[in-house]
């Protein structure tokens, strides 16, 4: 045991990988540690995106729902990070020079604090990585309640409800269609927006366009009131669910971020604990048969 061998040498003799004036820090078995952290983080979250998008479908309800989505990835986000960072924390204490001069807490305690640095050496590493993803979600995050609102109106003003100006000025018959409606929507598209905005349609407008609506297709006056009404509801209630969109993507950026936050502190103290078995590992000189060639 590594623990015999050191009680059986003379308190006055310093190996020579170690003395008074040698660091405490091995560099080079942090950076082996952290380097091969990081790349085995990025293949772990690469193998988990292909299967995220093999369950998330396009199509309606097809597929596993947000819920579920959103606790998939929690999971798998800490079981990456936790995993990665001790497989890179365990090779570090194995690679990292033995101090014959300190006790043995001491050289535990030394281990530990090698891996809380390939933990926060590999922590910048992939920061760097996926350094302009990470600051688009930040922003994101931090600007979705405010732009809910506009992020609506601007919902209302595009081609989306293209349709539902089409349906408004669909005429009676048919055959009477007119192409050239370009100034009647010039005309329609800021009161929509002024709905959306105001969350009604004052009786002023509403008598408006059905007016217009009456005169461009054929329909009496009521008919077209009717459209208005319909053409209103469609429009503040698309604006609801741009709004609830929005806030949904607010809450599941904000338990990202503490998902995140969370796998981090935990790789943390498994990286601790993971540099201290290979430390003793490495006193002890365990062969692990799955790494180890067959002895002929």
């Amino acid at each position: 045991m590594a623990e015999t061998m050191r009680a059986a040498e003379p308190a006055a003799v310093v190996r020579t990988d170690t003395g008074p004036a040698a660091s405490h820090i091995d560099w080079p078995a942090i950076f082996v540690g952290a380097l091969l952290a990081t790349a085995v983080s990025l293949v772990l979250n690469a193998f988990g995106a292909a299967i995220g998008l093999s369950v998330v479908s396009p199509f309606g309800d097809d597929g596993i729902g947000g819920t579920a989505t959103l606790i998939a990835v929690a999971i798998w986000t800490i079981w990456v990070l936790v995993s990665s960072y001790m497989a890179g924390a365990y090779v570090t204490g194995r690679m990292r020079k033995r101090a014959f001069d300190a006790s043995e807490h001491e050289s535990d305690v030394r281990d530990g604090v090698h891996g809380l640095t390939v933990w926060a050496l590999g922590v910048l590493l992939t920061a760097v990585v996926v350094a302009s993803a990470t600051g688009t979600v930040v922003r994101s995050g931090a600007q979705v309640a405010t732009a809910a609102g506009s992020a609506a109106v601007e919902t209302v003003a595009g081609d989306s409800y293209d349709y539902e100006l089409s349906r408004l000025l669909r005429p009676s018959d048919p055959s009477s269609f007119n192409e050239s409606r370009e100034v009647i929507y010039e005309d329609i598209v800021p009161i929509i927006q002024r709905t959306v905005e105001d969350g009604a349609m004052t009786a002023e407008d509403k008598a408006y366009v059905a007016q217009v609506v009456s005169a461009d297709t054929g329909l009496t006056q009521q008919e077209a009131a009717q459209r208005v009404q319909q053409m209103e509801t469609a429009v503040l209630q698309a604006k609801q669910e741009t709004i609830e969109a929005a806030e949904t993507a607010q809450t599941a950026t904000i338990l990202s971020a503490f998902v995140l936050a969370a796998a981090l502190l935990i790789s943390a103290a498994g990286s601790w604990w993971a540099t201290g078995v290979g430390g003793n590992h490495r006193d002890e000189e365990t062969v692990i048969r799955w790494f180890s060639h067959p002895r002929r």
